[in-house]
């Protein structure tokens, strides 16, 4: 897709540590009190509704280069 598009020099780069500190987030979150309509609060109904399917992603980084027209 991103050839068809005219990218060139596409690399990806992955790091199961990557996961891990994902999935840490989230359960640092869960273990702190919050309080109702907070950013903590919204990161923790996060948290509660991706955790149970985290151990299913894999994080990776794309990058790719458009040659200039």
């Amino acid at each position: 897709m991103l050839r068809a598009a005219g990218f060139t020099d596409i690399g990806t780069a992955d790091d199961p540590a990557w996961d891990t500190a994902y999935q840490e987030i989230y359960r640092q979150a869960l273990a702190v009190p919050s309080e109702k309509g907070t950013a903590l609060a919204g990161l923790q109904d996060e948290a509660r509704r991706r955790l149970p399917t985290a151990h299913l992603l894999r994080r990776i980084a794309v990058t790719a280069l458009r040659p200039a027209r």
